[in-house]
């Protein structure tokens, strides 16, 4: 219940964000300053080999399949966005 209750807080306080749509070039230079430092590169270089290196069995239940192709994808778009990011 603790989680949830930090959760709660933080989406409060989050608020200003969450109430409409952010800048995209802000956003995307978020991405980069957030991943850009030695242990955003470190926790990026992690999430790549649990998502978009990892090797399935061939007989991986299809649901499973799915949900790991759609952590792929965020890991992918967070990239995106620090590409982005680099260049503005």
């Amino acid at each position: 219940m603790k989680s949830l209750a930090l959760f709660k807080n933080k989406r409060l306080a989050l608020g200003k964000f969450l109430n409409g749509p952010l800048p995209k070039d802000d956003l995307a230079r978020a991405y980069a300053r957030c991943f850009n430092s030695r242990d955003g590169q470190m926790v990026l270089e992690h999430l790549h080999q649990i998502t978009v290196f990892r090797i399935t069995d061939p007989l991986i239940d299809p649901a499973a399949l799915r949900q790991l192709e759609g952590q792929r994808q965020l890991v992918l778009f967070v990239c995106q966005q620090m590409a982005k990011g680099q260049k503005n």
